[in-house]
């Protein structure tokens, strides 16, 4: 299947206007009360959003690429909802932790299928910092 110079040029734009919309809004995080330092989080946002578009800067598959788009920008919608810069951990399915006796790629498995869609960029093994 090929793939027109215009779709991965208007995807490039796509990418770094996310990244640039990011940036603003490390800027302009407004913290919350009382909670957390504002810069600590902001100085997150800009960090976590640094590593993983250089983690992914290699990418070339479109397909792969828009599920990363949408990532970021689910990721985007629940900080500013929430006011939570950090990724919200997902509710693991009953069941899939491992117990005594059984094996613990159950665990990994159940992980892997309960991570929701802003968080995918963790299954290549990176973790966020969180302070």
């Amino acid at each position: 299947m090929s793939v027109s110079a215009a779709s991965l040029s208007s995807q490039r734009q796509r990418v770094l206007s996310l990244y640039r919309q990011i940036l603003r809004l490390a800027r302009q995080w407004p913290g919350r009360p009382g909670v957390a330092d504002p810069a600590t989080e902001a100085a997150y946002i800009r960090t976590e959003a640094g590593t993983l578009f250089r983690q992914h800067k290699s990418l070339s598959d479109p397909a792969v690429i828009e599920s990363h788009i949408a990532e970021a920008e689910s990721r985007i919608n629940l900080a500013l909802h929430y006011n939570i810069p950090y990724p919200r951990m997902p509710n693991l399915p009953p069941g899939c932790l491992a117990t005594p006796g059984q094996p613990k790629r159950r665990t990994a498995r159940g992980m892997d299928d309960a991570l929701p869609a802003y968080m995918k960029s963790y299954k290549s093994g990176y973790a966020p910092k969180i302070k």
